[in-house]
């Protein structure tokens, strides 16, 4: 007998105890879902524009648009000159230019940036509007600081046996030189055995001569590692790009999270020029300077993002400067420096050893340790503590305070507990809270933070409450941000690479750029260009073009370029440094087989999968294992040497060698040219019209 049921009711969706109306009690927070359909809701709440553009395979980036005109080059640049430039709208005039400009920012396959693309797209709150609408780089990028001098009481000269105490050393001796590095360099099956002492140089150029490298030695492994802002119209026979290096006290150091310790230390300052007219290489590299210090070795150092050298000192009473250097240090410190011109001593051997007598600025805290820190502006700063806090500071407030020949008191605005353990980098998020005059000469508000917890977290400095951005089962080793793409880009479990999107409605939603094939340790991006740089612990230097993360609507494929992959045979202890790698496409999944095992024995449906590689065990891709002085342990483009030097990369190992390139990219459709792009950045279209589909957009597609 058959009984007729009622129709099952629906029942109404609960809300979450103590959550807002309208929460459904499953649901485990106020995002939306992570369906299909949740990315173009989103889209649509942000405007018909944004909308459109997720149509055609762009995300609404929260890029800074500047008014007024930007300078792009007209002819390749070279290092050490001065480029013809002229004034053209920016990549963000309106929404046409944007669109366009970003497929052409994806044809780009070589390893380094396009020349026809490179732009300033940086934001600073001390940028000063120029009056004829047309944004130079003292607009962009003023001098800062130009009444801080140097007092010949803040350093001291060390003579040579004095400066040997702070530079490494190779055992429990002080005063033990290192040992020289042996490492093979040049083509594979035809390199030649070099030994580096410290502080030696070696040009790369006569193994390969279309390429401009050069290494050095260190003396042990590198911690921190950035090249110092300078006014970039300066004369070229004064044009000298320096770089600040710190190395351990010995190669068998360690750090310990959260321990103070101090001994003496140095950071070296390399500085980078044209060669003399004799000499027979592209680059001439050497250590000009040696800062020497009792407080620890440096964690982390980076300059002051805007010029601070001078022009014109007064002789006899101060000394010229370079710029504001900062750095942690394992006393628990941060300490900010004004770092004498090496030119200035007069001295005919260089090195030049000085010891701080003093800082210019200093933070410390009685119950922890700075461990990392970044600079918002030429003002402001973020410190990750080891306790897992996060303050800010203000460097300017500081010397205001400070008395002659006396050392300032950085004292935190804001204290902010973030992580339940040390903090292991943060960023700012270098856009203006608004679009007011007032809000663009404000400073920044909201830092990216990622933690020894695995936790990456984002965090209002006006509200102090941290938001979870991603969890992952791995130390944060680096975030940084991108200018170009308005996104932080960080580290998640299994090597990869993803940036993540900060627009509300998209918050928390990310995109993978890269895997790596060993655990990575730093990242770095430019204010000129959307190559992004990673260094892992497998021993390699790669970079990748991450505005190719779109891959709707483009033909040009995705590679990763290997610049160099340095090897070390524990038997022998000799290095290798290999190069010229074939670029590759990301590796996405490996599927593991033994040796005996035939390729053939693999599934059908395993060999199908997207993205899924059948290697043999012995492939040191699958190694999770790799000699600890191999290790890359920072890299950094240079973004403050003007437009013209935006193609130098510099990179550190735990080795102590350490190397810089010259990269530049590459079309992978040869018929776009300046002339094409210059007339596509000045279309005068409004910002609701679009482009129809004209032989230029079948230009972009082939």
């Amino acid at each position: 007998m058959q009984v007729d049921r009622p129709a099952r009711q629906r029942r109404k969706p609960r809300a979450a105890p103590g959550g807002p109306k309208g929460l459904k009690a499953r649901q485990q927070g106020a995002l939306p879902a992570a369906t299909s359909h949740a990315r173009l809701r989103g889209l649509r709440s942000a405007g018909t524009a944004a909308y459109e553009l997720s149509r055609q395979g762009f995300r609404p980036w929260t890029t800074y648009k500047r008014p007024g005109k930007a300078l792009c080059l007209l002819e390749p640049p070279a290092p050490f000159q001065q480029p013809e430039t002229q004034p053209s709208n920016p990549c963000t005039v309106n929404i046409n230019v944007t669109r366009r400009l970003n497929r052409v920012f994806m044809q780009n396959i070589g390893p380094g940036p396009l020349w026809e693309l490179l732009e300033d797209c940086a934001w600073w709150k001390e940028s000063v509007p120029p009056p004829d609408s047309i944004w130079t780089q003292q607009h962009l990028r003023p001098t800062v600081y130009l009444d801080l001098k140097i007092s010949s009481k803040e350093w001291s000269m060390l003579n040579s046996d004095e400066a040997r105490l702070c530079l490494p050393h190779g055992g429990s001796d002080a005063s033990e030189e290192p040992p020289s590095i042996s490492c093979l360099f040049g083509p594979f099956g035809e390199q030649s055995l070099v030994q580096l002492p410290m502080l030696a140089t070696h040009d790369i150029s006569q193994y390969f001569p279309k390429k401009t490298s050069v290494v050095f030695n260190a003396g042990a492994g590198v911690f921190g590692l950035d090249w110092c802002p300078t006014f970039v119209d300066a004369s070229v026979e004064n044009r000298v790009r320096y770089l600040a290096v710190a190395p351990a006290p010995s190669r068998d150091y360690k750090l310990a999270v959260g321990i103070k310790r101090s001994c003496p230390s140095s950071i070296q300052i390399w500085s980078l020029r044209p060669p003399e007219e004799d000499e027979d290489k592209p680059l001439d590299l050497r250590c000009s300077l040696l800062l020497c210090a009792h407080y620890g070795p440096a964690i982390q150092l980076k300059w002051c993002p805007l010029p601070c050298d001078d022009a014109d000192p007064v002789p006899g009473e101060s000394m010229p400067k370079i710029g504001l250097l900062a750095a942690t240090f394992t006393d628990g410190s941060l300490c900010v420096f004004a770092v004498p011109n090496p030119q200035s001593f007069g001295a005919s051997e260089y090195p030049v050893a000085i010891l701080a007598e003093r800082p210019l600025a200093r933070l410390e805290l009685e119950d922890t340790s700075c461990w990392c820190f970044d600079w918002a502006n030429s003002d402001t700063l973020a410190v990750g503590c080891s306790n897992g806090s996060i303050l800010v500071t203000k460097l300017s407030a500081a010397l205001k305070r400070r008395r002659q020949d006396e050392t300032a008191v950085l004292l935190p605005t804001h204290y902010i507990p973030a992580h339940q353990s040390a903090v292991r980098t943060v960023c700012w998020i270098r856009l203006p809270r608004g679009t007011t005059p007032s809000d663009v000469a404000s400073d920044p508000t909201v830092i990216v933070s990622g933690g020894f917890d695995g936790k990456t977290l984002i965090t209002d400095i006006r509200d102090q409450r941290p938001i979870l951005l991603n969890r992952s089962r791995d130390i944060i080793m680096d975030v940084v941000f991108s200018n170009i793409l308005g996104v932080p880009i960080t580290i998640d479990f299994g090597n990869v690479v993803k940036l993540y999107c900060i627009v509300p409605s998209l918050l928390g939603q990310g995109q993978s750029l890269l895997e790596s094939e060993g655990p990575i340790w730093s990242l770095a991006t430019s204010d000129y260009h959307p190559q992004l740089a990673s260094g892992g612990a497998d021993g390699s230097c790669v970079t990748t073009n991450i505005a190719r993360a779109a891959k709707r609507g483009i033909s040009a494929p995705f590679f990763y370029h290997k610049i160099y992959q340095l090897d070390y045979s524990r038997k022998t202890g000799v290095f290798r440094m290999l190069e010229n790698f074939v670029p590759k496409a990301p590796l996405l999944r490996v599927t593991t087989v033994s040796p005996e095992d035939d390729a053939e024995s693999v599934s059908a449906t395993t060999k199908k999968k997207a993205g899924t590689e059948t290697v043999h065990k012995d492939d040191y891709r699958v190694s999770g294992s790799w000699p600890k002085e191999v290790c890359v342990t920072r890299v950094a483009w240079d973004s403050g040497g003007g437009i013209s030097s935006a193609p130098f990369l510099a990179s550190g190992t735990a080795s102590g060698l350490c190397r810089i390139d010259w990269l530049m990219g590459r079309f992978y459709n040869e018929r776009l040219n300046v002339d094409k792009i210059t007339s596509w950045r000045n279309h005068e279209a409004a910002a609701g019209d679009w482009f129809d589909g004209d032989e230029e957009d079948d230009e972009l597609d082939a």
